[in-house]
Formats: structure tokens, C-alpha cells, sequence
């Protein structure tokens, strides 16, 4: 009985991290309000020439895309310097879509880990407390505890990475998930124009700062409640 529960907590513990992993990586990713400060930050309506309605229709588009809610991107079109054109390019040479479809199954497989996690966690807690509510909790609060230090640890030494070189990073990340369609042209690419460098540093921040708030947020939490327990039990 205490090795199944030790298992189960063990495997809420991960399905928590799991969860808000994904949930930090899908807010500034999937949410219109990260693109439009984007936009303005890095002047992309006036690097590619377009008004605020024409990029953010695309940029929903993509984000419909990514979503699952969009069966292609090759139908997106807008006005680009006054003129009405396919947005992403499908070329042999810039296949932009090509290299969105291989996105696209990154970001389903994130949302189906979200959703597995979620839903992994409520029923491992269930289980917790149906092996002993009365242990159940302090352990789950040391297990939280456990994971989430960890986690705070390899993400410490993640960002340090990250930041000393990210275009190195952003570079293996792309080896490691990607073929050979991930590299094109700025001066051909609308898309690249779109999501430049500084975009996906700025997204890269994003996650990291967020997770580690999640976990801080948990840590604290727990070792808090762990003190009351101790306080009352004593």
C-alpha cells in the first residue's frame, strides 16, 4: 500500500510539472496579445508593409493553425505592400508551410501532453487519498516540493544556456526536431519577417519565466502547508 501510493504521488507530482510545462509554453504562443506586442516591439507592420488588420488576420490564423482549428495554412492570404498574395510561401526552396506542418505536430503532441497531464493529475490525487488521506497529503506536498526544486534546478541551468548563446540554442533545437526546412531567407520570407529572432527570444523568456513562477509559487506553498501540518500534528 505506502509503495503504491509512493508511486502515485510520484506520478502526480510529474503530471503537475507536466501540465503547467505545456500551460507556459501555449499562453504567449496560442494568445493574440503576445503577437500584436510583438508587432509593435519589433515594427513589423512597417517591415513588411502591411496594416494592423491585415498581419493580425494572419497571425490568428496561425494561431487557429497551431491550434488544430485550421486544416492548412495555404489559404491564408493578405495585403502586402498593397498587393493581395499568399502569405505563407510553399515553395520548394521557402517551404514555410512545409515547416509549419512539422510545427503544427509539435504543438498537437503539447496539447494532447497537457491534457493527459491534467487529467493524470486529478486521477493519481484521487488515487493519493484513496490509498490514506491522512498521509496522502504530507507526502504529495514533499513530492510537489521535490519535483518542482528540481525543476527550478534544470531550468536555472536551461536559461543559463539559453542566454549565453540563444542562437546556438534556438539552432540545436531545431536540429533535434526538424529535417532541413527551418532556415529561410528574410528577404524573401514574410513569415520570417513575421516571427523574427527576437520574437522567439522573446517567447523563449516568456516560458521560462513563467514555469519558474509556477514553480516558486509551488515551492513556497507547499512549504508552508508542510509547517502548518507539522504545527498541528505537534
Amino acid at each position: 500500500m505506502k509503495i503504491a501510493r509512493i508511486v502515485a504521488g510520484a506520478l502526480n507530482a510529474l503530471c503537475l510539472a507536466v501540465f503547467l510545462l505545456a500551460v507556459s509554453i501555449q499562453v504567449p504562443s496560442l494568445n493574440m496579445w503576445f503577437y500584436r506586442y510583438q508587432f509593435n516591439k519589433n515594427q513589423t507592420y512597417a517591415v513588411l508593409r502591411m496594416d494592423e488588420e491585415s498581419l493580425h488576420n494572419v497571425a490568428r490564423s496561425l494561431i487557429d493553425y497551431l491550434r488544430g482549428d485550421l486544416d492548412s495554412l495555404h489559404g491564408v492570404r493578405a495585403v502586402v505592400n498593397g498587393q493581395e498574395r499568399q502569405f505563407f510561401s510553399g515553395d520548394v526552396n521557402n517551404d514555410e508551410i512545409g515547416h509549419m506542418e512539422d510545427v503544427l505536430e509539435l504543438f498537437l503532441i503539447g496539447l494532447l501532453a497537457r491534457d493527459i497531464a491534467g487529467w493524470g493529475f486529478l486521477a493519481t490525487l484521487a488515487v493519493c487519498i484513496l490509498l490514506g488521506r491522512k498521509e496522502a497529503v504530507p507526502q504529495l506536498l514533499a513530492l510537489w516540493r521535490g519535483f518542482a526544486l528540481f525543476c527550478l534546478t534544470a531550468f536555472a541551468v536551461l536559461g543559463g544556456l539559453i542566454a549565453l548563446n540563444f542562437n546556438r540554442a534556438f539552432t540545436i533545437f531545431h536540429e533535434m526536431f526538424f529535417v532541413d526546412n527551418w532556415t529561410f531567407n528574410p528577404r524573401s520570407s514574410l513569415m520570417i519577417n513575421m516571427l523574427p529572432n527576437q520574437f522567439f527570444m522573446d517567447i523563449a523568456a516568456f516560458i521560462i519565466i513563467m514555469f519558474v513562477s509556477f514553480l516558486i509559487i509551488t515551492v513556497i506553498l507547499t512549504t508552508v502547508l508542510r509547517r502548518m501540518l507539522l504545527k498541528n500534528a505537534g
